[in-house]
């Protein structure tokens, strides 16, 4: 089915040019209990081969269909071999704790998303992560607190808790790495608040603690790291068989490739662990 699928795409003409390949409808995606996301293989995969996925939250006023069509996702499902879902936030946003958006259940729309997956796709289940940018990752970190085992891994670019926070999380511990811009002044490091303080990001520093906890890490991290202009300091050896990652830099809210491979280097190293 998969095969005859790629077919029919690759005679209509679906395609980013000689990169990825949409498994999805364009007008409408695949469709699931509370809404609908994209897919993005690479233009040579198979269609049997068992694929690591990336499913990557939007950010603000974005859309699954921004996802598929931004150049560094398309470089990085195309390089890393990635099966990269989109999912679509209703209103173009998410509904977390604390977000002023109340448009859907997002931890049943995650379960039936992930359920839907994999059962559509052939996937490397050891690589099934959670990544997303802005309000995307604010998706990430509530998804990591309430729903720890529903993907390998989390991955958050430039995005936190909204307040209020939560107290802790599931106790059973997380792998997760985060990529923050030091000069960010929409999502800074240090929270703001919105709408007249109505709503309020949360502080990333104060908020670190919730995962040390949950992870049962010390205070300080194992290992302190510079790569690719990222300074990255990662804690292991922790109460739970988990691992937590913090990386900052000297940008603001955007997207850069070495992002994305800072938090595919985290994933694959967990991947390989026993």
């Amino acid at each position: 089915m998969i095969r005859m699928l790629l077919v029919i795409l690759g005679v209509i003409g679906l395609s980013f040019g000689a990169t990825a390949k949409p498994l999805c409808p364009d007008a409408s995606g695949c469709e699931v209990a509370g809404g609908r996301y994209r897919a993005l293989t690479p233009a040579d995969w198979d269609g049997v081969t068992p694929l690591p996925v990336l499913v990557f939250f939007h950010g603000w006023r974005e859309s699954a269909e921004y996802v598929v069509n931004d150049p560094p996702l398309q470089r990085f499902v195309e390089n890393r071999k990635v099966l990269l879902i989109a999912p679509h936030g209703e209103g173009n946003t998410w509904s977390y704790p604390g977000a002023p958006g109340r448009h859907r259940d997002e931890f049943a729309f995650a379960v039936a998303l992930a359920a839907d997956v994999k059962a559509r796709f052939p996937v490397d289940n050891a690589r099934f992560v959670a990544a997303g940018f802005s309000q995307g990752a604010s998706m990430v970190w509530n998804l990591a607190c309430r729903t720890p085992e529903l993907f390998s891994a989390y991955g958050a670019l430039a995005g936190g808790f909204w307040e209020p926070s939560p107290v802790n999380g599931t106790g059973k511990g997380v792998d997760l790495v985060h990529v923050h811009g030091l000069n960010d002044g929409t999502v800074p490091m240090g929270g703001r608040a919105l709408r007249g303080g109505v709503y309020r990001q949360s502080d990333i520093w104060r908020d670190w603690r919730i995962w040390l906890d949950e992870d049962q890490c010390s205070a300080e991290p194992a290992a302190v790291s510079t790569v690719a202009g990222r300074s990255c300091q990662q804690w292991r050896g922790c109460g739970k068989p988990r691992e937590l990652a913090l990386c900052t830099h000297e940008s603001g809210h955007e997207i850069h490739d070495s992002d994305l491979e800072a938090v595919w280097a985290f994933i694959q190293q967990r991947a390989a662990s026993p």
